[in-house]
């Protein structure tokens, strides 16, 4: 089984990091209460009056035989869809792998209003890394 669990230990503290160094920020993971009746939900990103949130995305981009990430795209919208519900004032998408962002951006950037999205490079060490639990996952699905 892919070890997807190094992506939340290394890889989005680095993302957080990075992001919040570009834009100024001082976002720290957190949970948020949503819905009525309100339920907590963590993101990956919240700024401590809780009107930034920001939701960390390592997917890869067109799968092995070149097709659209479907899946993963209608994981980008569950995810909006919850950010929507915080009420927070600004809501950022950051991306680690650029061609899974131009294809947010190319296929779903109208249905993402009001949202920021920035793409954040790894590492050499980081990126090499997310690409082999990428394919190691990809191999386990088929």
């Amino acid at each position: 089984m892919a070890n997807t669990s190094f992506l939340t230990k290394s890889i989005y503290p680095y993302v957080l990091k990075e992001v919040n160094t570009k834009l100024k920020l001082s976002l720290v993971e957190s949970k948020i209460a949503v819905g009525s009746p309100a339920k907590e939900k963590k993101f990956d990103g919240v700024s401590a009056d809780k009107k930034t949130i920001l939701s960390i995305f390592t997917s890869s981009g067109y799968s092995k035989s070149g097709k659209l990430p479907v899946g993963k795209i209608n994981a980008l919208y569950a995810t909006c869809y919850m950010m929507n519900l915080t009420g927070a004032t600004r809501k950022i998408l950051a991306f680690s792998n650029e061609e899974f962002m131009k294809i947010i951006i190319h296929k779903c950037k109208p249905f993402l209003e009001g949202f920021e999205l920035i793409y954040v490079q790894l590492s050499d060490e980081l990126k090499e890394l997310c690409e082999d639990i990428g394919r190691n996952a990809s191999d386990e699905m088929g």
